[in-house]
């Protein structure tokens, strides 16, 4: 079976932990070969403090990361850590009710590392304010797809 996981270039984990232990070992543990994780984190929020160094330190691997941090505060906190993965071409940050606070501090990190991103998906998030939106769209000129569906931008704000 570890022969296995280990050959995996996508890998799934989430929502679901037996304990605070599993969560952090899966990420240490992660193996090169995966360049694509999918991560839950909705039954262990608690953790993302601990989460974030060990997602993004030593993990240049990853270029497509689906994450659910829920709300501005867990945006914040992948803000603070996105800048160890330069190669991060894909971000899916959809259904995390994640709010203007939590835009600015995304397109500000990816500003300030220069992150080349592809792809982000913010679709079903609680976004609301244009200026923040404005500021991403700055930071990010290398975005082929931007996925804003579902979020609180009204006809005149688009």
């Amino acid at each position: 079976a570890s022969d296995v996981y280990k050959r995996q270039e996508q890998l799934w984990l989430g929502p679901v932990f037996q304990s605070s232990g599993t969560v952090l070992a899966a990420i240490e543990t992660l193996p090169c070969s995966v360049t694509h994780l999918d991560l839950d984190m909705r039954n262990a929020l608690h953790l993302l403090p601990e989460v974030m160094p060990l997602l993004f330190k030593n993990k240049c691997h990853l270029t497509s990361l689906s994450i659910r941090l829920f709300g501005d505060s867990g945006a914040v906190e992948l803000s603070k850590w996105i800048h160890l993965n330069p190669n991060l071409k894909r971000l899916d940050l959809r259904e995390n009710r994640i709010g203007s606070d939590g835009i600015r501090a995304i397109a500000s990190a990816i500003k300030r590392c220069q992150l080349k991103l592809e792809h982000l998906d913010l679709s079903c998030n609680c976004i609301v304010d244009v200026d923040s939106l404005q500021e991403l769209l700055e930071a990010t000129t290398t975005l082929e797809s931007l996925d804003l569906s579902f979020n609180w931008i009204g006809n005149a704000e688009a």
